[in-house]
């Protein structure tokens, strides 16, 4: 079984070294698609694993895309909404 990480590296292969060389993708077709996905999913109220795995594999694009370091930006993600949730829960 493959990690996580390395899902996410085979996706990013995938669209870098296919996907968008066939194809004249760019970071608005990529968000519009993500959209339209998102949308199917509030509207039918299902579990679609299929739509939630494009979901996820464009995710995977952008962070090819825009090269993002995944791994920093959610750690500060999540140490931010800790952090929230403390200051929330110390308002109560």
């Amino acid at each position: 079984m493959k990690h996580f990480e390395q899902l996410w590296n085979e996706a990013e292969s995938v669209f870098s070294n296919h996907i968008q060389k066939n194809k004249n993708i760019n970071l608005s077709a990529i968000l519009q698609e993500t959209q339209s996905h998102l949308l199917q999913l509030k509207e039918n109220n299902s579990n679609n694993s299929t739509l939630y795995g494009k979901v996820l594999f464009n995710l995977c694009c952008l962070s090819n895309l825009l090269n993002l370091n995944v791994y920093e930006i959610l750690e500060n993600t999540i140490y931010n909404e800790k952090l929230n949730s403390l200051e929330d829960s110390d308002s109560d």
